[in-house]
């Protein structure tokens, strides 16, 4: 109520920030002084319709949940992307409406994922991150995601999926893997662009000098436990050894 009244009175005012957004006027002031409201928790139908037109990303990365018609006023924006990373969990309606955004769809705080909503995600053809995720098992969703580069925190993977990363060259994020076994270094060995594998703190001789074969940027901020065989190529390496030679 006190949302509705002060949608109402403001005049010229600049509308107040605040955690919920339920009243549409209210969240109209925003809009109208294209004040994107970053710190919402809670928005409601008619809130959502006023700021579905906000042109450009949007970043509601506060926002707690979200519900089917409120996700289906943002995804149909005609153009521009979302962003969510306080949504935990995603119901199949909502998670229905918001691949039909135009633009790219972070959901990188989403902690559990049901076979159906995998299945929905999945079949997106635009940009998808779920950066959060340490691991995905569902095996359509999995492959998506590796494709798109959308499944920066994974901390496992199978050997297949190292060989399809091999395979398409281009800037591969894998920060959350914290080992590699030979054959998968060996795999990432043969990519070529920018890889980053800061999450890896060892490598053993044979996984190193795989990797460091290959050819492009490589990323190795995390790597502490080596012997000195791999140190010494790294030292040597193009990308490498300036800053490790600096630290």
């Amino acid at each position: 109520a006190a949302q509705e009244s002060l949608g109402g009175c403001l005049g010229g005012r600049a509308a107040p920030k605040s955690r919920t957004r339920t009243s549409g006027r209210l969240a109209e002031r925003r809009v109208a002084s294209k004040s994107v409201p970053m710190g919402v928790v809670e928005l409601s139908t008619d809130a959502a319709r006023a700021i579905a037109a906000l042109p450009g990303d949007l970043h509601l990365d506060k926002l707690e949940t979200l519900s089917a018609e409120a996700a289906a006023l943002l995804a149909d924006r005609p153009k521009g992307g979302l962003t969510f990373r306080g949504i935990r969990s995603l119901p199949p309606e909502v998670a229905r409406a918001l691949v039909r955004t135009p633009g790219s769809l972070g959901l990188d705080g989403l902690e559990s994922v049901s076979p159906e909503v995998a299945e929905i995600l999945a079949h997106r053809t635009g940009g998808l991150s779920v950066g959060r995720r340490r691991e995905v098992s569902h095996p359509a969703l999995l492959d998506r995601l590796v494709k798109r580069d959308g499944l920066r925190g994974v901390r496992t993977l199978p050997d297949d999926v190292f060989t399809t990363i091999a395979a398409m060259p281009g800037d591969r994020t894998r920060d959350g893997l914290q080992t590699l076994t030979d054959r998968q270094a060996e795999l990432l060995g043969r990519h070529e662009g920018t890889l980053s594998l800061n999450g890896l703190t060892t490598l053993s001789d044979e996984a190193a000098r795989s990797l460091l074969g290959h050819r492009g940027p490589l990323k190795l901020a995390g790597l502490r436990d080596v012997s000195n065989q791999p140190l010494d190529l790294i030292l040597q390496h193009e990308h490498l050894g300036p800053a490790w030679s600096a630290s």
